[in-house]
């Protein structure tokens, strides 16, 4: 997958691209996307801006053919005042992982695998979206830092199933429209009617 013009690794495993992919989504016995170690933003913040929370920083290279996880800090490092020593690491979360589930399930990132069709929902902070109602993605930060942002025509998509490589001329590329005010729908979390049947049977 990719959101960047001439950027990206140009081979993933054993698929040679001909416009590098920032991106790669591996579907198996669990659902994963992860990120091009160059366009790794979680390393290069906690890494390299803040080397402090022992995270490996990436690399600058570009077609490293190296894929990162991509991960959310949850919480920092605790260092003891005095000798300076981490007393509590910091906690990261996985955040590429995709929940399989039913598709009408707002908790659910990807339909049942083992179907011939299925749906995904990828989180636009998954792909580096800074702002996806104007086409806004982070930028060249090795360059421009933590604020670097430019505009996005739209995602390209392709891959292979097993050894056979999806042809070129079936290449999919999503893009969307602008919006002003986002299309929302409520829906009530799975939790919900556990907690309600908690509260009617009171605390024993």
């Amino acid at each position: 997958m990719s959101t960047k013009p001439n950027d990206g690794n140009l081979q993933v495993g054993p698929l040679k691209l001909d416009e590098g992919a920032e991106y790669r989504l591996t579907i198996g016995d669990q659902a994963r996307l992860d990120v091009d170690e160059r366009y790794d933003i979680f390393r290069y913040h906690y890494g390299l801006k803040k080397p402090f929370e022992m995270v490996k920083p990436p690399s600058d290279k570009q077609n490293s053919g190296n894929f990162n996880p991509i991960y959310q800090m949850l919480d920092y490092a605790r260092r003891d005042p005095v000798t300076k020593k981490i007393i509590k690491p910091a906690v990261k979360w996985d955040t590429g992982i995709l929940h399989e589930g039913p598709p009408e399930s707002i908790l659910t990132d990807i339909s049942d695998i083992k179907q011939k069709q299925i749906e995904l929902r990828i989180p636009w902070m998954l792909l580096n979206m800074r702002d996806p109602s104007k086409h806004e993605i982070i930028g060249e930060f090795w360059k421009d830092g933590l604020e670097a942002k430019m505009i996005t025509e739209g995602i390209e998509v392709t891959g292979q199933i097993g050894t056979t490589r999806i042809p070129e001329k079936d290449r999919g590329f999503y893009n969307w429209s602008e919006w002003t005010n986002p299309q929302q729908r409520e829906a009530l979390k799975p939790v919900y009617q556990t907690m309600q049947q908690a509260f009617k049977e009171g605390v024993r």
